[in-house]
């Protein structure tokens, strides 16, 4: 069973506390939407990301070169995956190079 308490509060204390809690609640899901518009990037947002034309993103895309996803006709990108895969074309420097060189030569 719910219990119900009344309390006293004037008009504008009520409006205040209204205000209040919409401002927290707006604040709350814009957190939300930020957190994931960063997650998720479209192809403007790649393309400024890999510092290449958007014509170029959807070559790689046609080619199956880069991670991508595809609904209702749109591309859509995961962030982590765009920057795994800007990671994975990493050189190595000399050390790198001769370490991974003697690590495969003891095996």
């Amino acid at each position: 069973m719910k219990q119900h308490v009344f309390i006293q509060v004037s008009l504008q204390e009520l409006r205040e506390f209204i205000h209040e809690s919409v401002s927290e609640a707006i604040q709350a899901s814009d957190n939300t939407n930020k957190s994931h518009e960063k997650d998720v990037m479209d192809l403007k947002e790649v393309a400024a990301f890999l510092k290449v034309s958007r014509h170029t993103i959807y070559r790689m895309t046609h080619k199956r070169e880069i991670p991508h996803y595809k609904k209702g006709g749109k591309l859509y990108f995961k962030r982590s995956e765009i920057e795994a895969y800007r990671d994975s074309g990493k050189q190595l420097t000399q050390d790198e190079f001769n370490e991974q060189a003697r690590l495969k030569i003891a095996r």
